[in-house]
């Protein structure tokens, strides 16, 4: 478990360097609720961007794509509207979600991956 810990942390600071690149902030990094958690949330300008990052080796049955199943995005989703409203910002924000896919030496991210009501 403490291997797959460390490989998670590498495959976000690997994300992190990208969108550090276009200027976004990191605002917090795994955030824990009960039932789940949101990796990576990052700021620029007046957007607010969720981040699940996803890790797998070349090869692995399901991609990482294919790992992120409706039940998956409406917990993101209520995860992150709690996040806002904690934060006091609910209403001052834009809000996007991605999902930074890693496969092998790869990595994929997909800006605006899903919205409320709206599966991949």
């Amino acid at each position: 478990m403490k291997n797959k810990l460390k490989e998670g942390h590498k495959g976000e600071d690997l994300v992190l360097k990208e969108y550090f690149k276009k200027g976004y902030k990191l605002l917090d990094r795994n955030v824990y609720f009960r039932g789940g958690e949101i990796d990576l949330i990052l700021k620029k300008d007046n957007l607010i961007v969720f981040v699940e990052v996803k890790k797998r080796k070349k090869g692995y049955f399901l991609s990482g794509i294919q790992s992120i199943n409706k039940k998956k995005i409406d917990r993101i989703i209520k995860f992150s509207k709690i996040y806002l409203e904690r934060k006091n910002l609910y209403e001052k924000v834009d809000v996007r979600f991605d999902v930074a896919i890693i496969e092998g030496e790869s990595l994929n991210i997909l800006e605006n991956a899903f919205y409320e009501g709206f599966n991949l």
